[in-house]
Order: C-alpha cells, then sequence, then structure tokens
C-alpha cells in the first residue's frame, strides 16, 4: 500500500522523493477552511478510493480480474492534484491568519515538496526513453517475414496478455492467443474483430493439444495457415535489458513434444515453432483431396493432407488477388468466406464450404484467376448514411457557433447597463 501512495508502479518511480504529493495534498486537510475544508476530504475521498481498488487489484483479493494499477490509480492522481491546489488556495486565504512567518513556512514547505516530486520524472525523461527498450522484437524475428514465393501465412501468438504485441482471446488462466498475417502485427491487428467460427476452432484445437488429446497440434493448425507458433517472453530481445518472464514449464513441453512441431533456436525472449505442415492461405490442391471432407480433429491428425501449393500470388492490396492456376481446388482460409468470389478466365466458379468458414474452388481447367473481396449487400448504403450523418452533425455544429456568436454580440456590456457610455 505504501508503494501506491507514493505511486511506485514502474521502475522508475522507486523513490522516497514521490510522498512529496501527497505531503502536499495532507496540507489542504490541515490548513484549509471554509470552502477549502469542504472540497479537500472530497479530493481525498477519491485518492483513497483510487488507492483501495489499486490494492485489491494488485493482491488479488476478490478474484475478479480488474485493469491494471498504473490505470487504476489515475483517479488517486487526479485526486491529489485537485487537494494540492486547494493546498495552495489554503496558503494564500487561511494560512496568513498565523502570521507572515507561518505562510512563507509553509509555501516554502509545499513548494520544496512539489519539487521533489517531480525529481524522479525528471531524471526519467533523461534522454526520452523512461527506461523503454531501444528496439522491439521485429530485429529477433526477421526470419519470419514473408518470401512471397512460399505463400501467405499467419502466425500464431502464445503467450502472457501483456506479452502479446496485439489484444488476443484467452486460452485458460494464463495463456491467451492472438494471430498476425505475414510476420510481425501491424497498428491494424489493434483492434480485435468480432468472434468467428475459424477463431473457435483454432482455440478448440489448442485446448485439445494442451491438455494432452494430440500430438499433431500442427497439422490440425495447417487449415488455419499457421506457419509459425511464438511465445513471447519479453517485450524486447534480452540484449535490450528487457525483463523476461519464462513462461509456464508445461506450455514448453507440450509444443516441443509436438510432431509437427519444429523448435526454432532464437533470442531467449522469444521462443518459435515452425510448422511443418502448414499449408499457405491462398492454396491450391488436388480435385477432391480426401482431407477437405474431414472436419472430426482425430481423423484429422491421421489423415493424409495431399500436396498444397501456393496460388494466387500477386495482390493489388489486401481485397484482390491473382495469378495462374491449374486444374485443382483452390482454398481461401479466411473466416469471412462468403464475401470471396472466384474467376478464372471469364467464368466466376461456385464457392463451396470447407470446415465451416473457409471458402474452396474446383478449377476444372486452369488459366489466369483473381481472387476478389466483395462488400455485403448494402455496405454501399451504410456508408452514404455515415456521411449523411457526418454533415448533418457538422451542419448543427456550425449553425451553433454562428448563434452564440450572435447571442454574444446582442449581450449588453456592464457599462452599457450602468449607463457609461462612450
Amino acid at each position: 500500500l505504501v508503494d501506491l501512495m507514493r505511486f511506485s508502479v514502474g521502475p522508475w518511480s522507486d523513490s522516497v522523493l514521490l510522498f512529496g504529493l501527497p505531503g502536499i495534498a495532507v496540507l489542504a486537510l490541515l490548513l484549509g477552511r471554509d470552502w477549502r475544508a469542504a472540497w479537500a476530504p472530497r479530493a481525498w475521498s477519491i485518492a483513497l478510493a483510487s488507492y483501495a481498488i489499486a490494492w485489491i487489484s494488485t493482491n488479488d483479493v476478490i478474484g475478479i480480474d480488474l485493469p491494471d494499477a498504473h490505470l487504476l490509480l489515475v483517479p488517486a492522481g487526479v485526486g491529489l492534484a485537485w487537494a494540492a491546489g486547494i493546498a495552495f488556495a489554503a496558503f494564500e486565504l487561511d494560512v496568513p491568519r498565523f502570521g507572515i512567518r507561518a505562510r512563507r513556512f509553509t509555501i516554502a514547505v509545499g513548494v520544496l515538496a512539489l519539487l521533489a516530486s517531480l525529481g524522479p520524472a525528471v531524471g526519467a525523461a533523461n534522454g526520452g526513453s523512461f527506461g523503454a527498450p531501444g528496439t522491439d522484437l521485429s530485429g529477433a524475428l526477421r526470419f519470419i517475414s514473408l518470401e512471397p514465393a512460399d505463400g501467405s501465412y499467419r502466425v500464431l501468438w502464445i503467450g502472457e496478455r501483456d506479452l502479446l504485441p496485439a489484444p488476443g482471446r484467452q486460452l485458460d488462466d494464463q495463456l491467451w492467443v492472438t494471430t498476425s498475417l505475414d510476420g510481425l502485427p501491424d497498428v491494424r491487428a489493434n483492434w480485435l474483430p468480432p468472434v468467428t467460427t475459424a477463431d473457435d476452432e483454432m482455440l478448440a484445437v489448442l485446448d485439445a493439444g494442451f491438455e494432452g488429446q494430440t500430438a499433431r497440434i500442427g497439422r490440425l493448425l495447417a487449415p488455419f495457415a499457421v506457419r509459425y507458433l511464438i511465445v513471447p517472453q519479453a517485450l524486447a530481445p534480452s540484449f535490450s535489458g528487457a525483463e523476461v518472464i519464462e513462461v509456464d514449464p508445461s506450455v514448453i513441453n507440450t509444443l516441443s513434444s509436438q510432431l509437427d512441431l519444429k523448435r526454432i533456436a532464437t533470442d531467449p525472449s522469444v521462443i518459435v515453432y515452425e510448422n511443418t505442415e502448414w499449408r499457405p492461405v491462398r492454396a491450391i490442391t488436388e480435385l477432391n483431396n480426401p482431407v477437405l471432407g474431414v472436419s472430426d480433429a482425430a481423423t484429422l491428425a491421421i489423415t493424409a493432407t495431399g500436396d498444397w501449393f501456393p496460388t494466387l500470388l500477386r495482390s493489388d492490396g489486401p481485397t484482390r488477388f491473382s495469378g495462374e492456376v491449374t486444374t485443382g481446388t483452390v482454398i481461401n482460409a479466411v473466416g469471412d468466406a462468403d464475401t470471396w468470389s472466384l474467376s478464372v478466365g471469364d467464368q466466376r466458379l461456385d464457392p463451396s464450404g470447407v470446415g465451416g468458414w473457409a471458402a474452396a474452388w474446383n478449377v476444372p481447367i486452369g488459366g489466369e484467376a483473381s481472387l476478389v473481396h466483395e462488400a455485403p449487400p448494402g455496405h454501399g448504403w451504410l456508408l452514404l448514411l455515415q456521411w449523411i450523418a457526418w454533415v448533418v452533425v457538422a451542419r448543427i455544429a456550425i449553425a451553433e457557433g454562428r448563434l452564440r456568436q450572435t447571442t454574444d454580440a446582442k449581450e449588453p456590456t456592464a457599462d452599457a447597463e450602468s449607463g457609461d457610455l462612450l
């Protein structure tokens, strides 16, 4: 609780000088009169409530997943800043009754306490990094960058929630899962999309693996185009000085025991496995490949998967792909399969579902093909309505501004009302 009172929740805040801000806030309770005496306890009540919730969170008292202490202490900072402001008002209005010396002394104490509390922040600002590493995991994971000839793939990240590079979904009490496309995630991955059937099935595969029900996690993840499984243990490479938090050994033991996962030597900050059974997001296989009709995980683990090759390698943005295709079955391993169409030459092919979430097209005769994402019906109308709504909001805001200016211009000044006109 003492650490929370001085906001000692980070690597740069372990200093007794941080008691300066609570010290100023205490002066508001001791010196305030009239409205200062009424509002200082209210400011402190906000701070104390924030401290209490942060203490409950850090000590896991009630067993509920609460936000991080850094976030829970924000109201405490607001309450103490409010009380500190009241304290300086008390210096001006209440302390003079004790004499000029008392006023000078209390002002000096308040200023020194404020400067002392700022000291650790000023020291942490040296260099501008605030202790953050000078690099990230991109250097340690450079080898997983996309090779165009291999086709597009996914990376499955498994680990503690705070160490994942993007928001994810909970697998169990300790592990969270997220995915990225063709290497490290970018800023678009910060928005977690709605849960799909593919997400549920992928989590079911991982559950089966960690419960010891299969030794073929790689093959079961192949339909999702998962090429790499990465377990992050730090936010930056070990040489940057980042703290390495080792994952539960049972996680590594489970992944290392899989027959189709190969561990790759990397920096200690991250553990990487390559799926030897992976297949690309957009792939082609033989017509009527028997594995396409298998939905049961136990059967899929023992069924020959056949040969898979990358296809449609030319990309014109994230919604259009093209390239030469041969006779076979084209698979597009994305969750919104109903919104994709495949055309070979001038012929548009009829899709069929695979696994309840992916799309497949049988190509009887090869040729130049294009895979295009088509917006759902009514999508254009929704965009138009959105633009109209924004125009209406902007028009109302402009009208309100003009009305306020007109009203202010018509209001008589105090001098005019008293008759003192120039």
